[in-house]
């Protein structure tokens, strides 16, 4: 695929922006459960709710014409709604009897997924060498964030089925964008807003049942885990509009890394109550992890500009 070296870097950057994005978010998830006490259904529909509020509130300004006809945008925003709900609900419902430290490594398997996927619903081609790149971070993810021990069968089939529902959720977002061209000079960022219009609508209901806004404290410490997940979103929409899901996958899943810095950022500044400190031997595989994800990020991106 002959693209502009700019364009590519330009995705690079906004790649990289997501995965920036979503480790801090990562630890202001934390930080909200441990302060509030309540669990992670709480924070996800009181953050769909807020985000959804942003998203409303930005849309005439992201408007500059009508939108095309209902039929044109409908399913591709659907698909990547329902997708990333369904998600993140069964996610949220294995993290109740299974330890994030498990589940978390294995969500790598998705950029294989999402190869697959393109393959096979989508006609595109990838090389022997993208191949190598995609396998490459693939290991890479799990050698950042080793997982502690291996999953059970059910749990790992479990996972896998959450994987297939982001990939789904991600091949849509290029569809959405490109549909709603016509529509704004941002395309990418009506398509966030429009998305997060819809999944707030469910977090509202969501909201209501749970009683999270009579949570102490909730809004306030739900704000910054929704800012920073948002602002994610929106790089990640423009990362996959320049230069597609795959890679742009592939940048994203460097936020396990700049978690582990964000972790020590926070465990150093005295808040071990939210992070507790990283082992040095466990540097030396999570480096090599870092490494290698270097490594197929460069070589992959030797190959959209073969």
């Amino acid at each position: 695929m002959n693209e502009s070296p700019l364009v590519i870097a330009a995705g690079i950057a906004c790649g990289l922006g997501a995965a920036f994005s979503q480790a801090l978010s990562y630890f202001f998830s934390r930080r909200f459960l441990t302060e509030c006490h309540t669990g992670s259904r709480m924070l996800f529909s009181i953050s769909l709710v807020q985000m959804g509020v942003v998203s409303l509130l930005a849309l005439p300004f992201l408007l500059d014409r009508e939108l095309p006809p209902l039929a044109e945008y409908a399913w591709p925003l659907l698909g990547v709604s329902f997708f990333f709900l369904a998600a993140q609900w069964i996610l949220f419902s294995l993290l109740k009897t299974t330890d994030s430290s498990v589940v978390a490594p294995m969500l790598g398997l998705k950029i294989p997924i999402l190869g697959a996927l393109s393959m096979i619903f989508f006609g595109e081609t990838i090389s022997g060498w993208a191949w190598l790149a995609i396998l490459m971070c693939t290991v890479a993810a799990f050698l950042v964030s080793p997982p502690r021990g291996l999953p059970e069968i059910r749990v790992l089939l479990v996972i896998l089925g959450i994987c297939l529902l982001y990939s789904g959720s991600d091949l849509n977002i290029p569809i959405l964008v490109d549909r709603l061209q016509s529509a704004s000079s941002y395309p990418a960022l009506l398509g966030v807003s429009l998305t997060y219009v819809l999944c707030g609508g469910l977090g509202l209901l969501l909201a209501l049942r749970q009683g999270a806004f009579r949570v102490e404290c909730g809004q306030r410490y739900a704000a910054p885990y929704s800012l920073c997940w948002l602002l994610g979103m929106c790089f990640l929409f423009v990362a996959f509009s320049l230069i597609g899901v795959i890679f742009g996958n592939m940048l994203q899943s460097s936020r396990g890394f700049i978690a582990v810095l964000v972790g020590v950022a926070v465990s150093r500044a005295g808040l071990d109550h939210i992070e507790t400190r990283i082992l040095p031997r466990s540097w030396l595989v999570r480096g090599l992890g870092a490494v290698l994800m270097s490594a197929a990020i460069v070589l992959y991106y030797a190959t959209r500009l073969a």
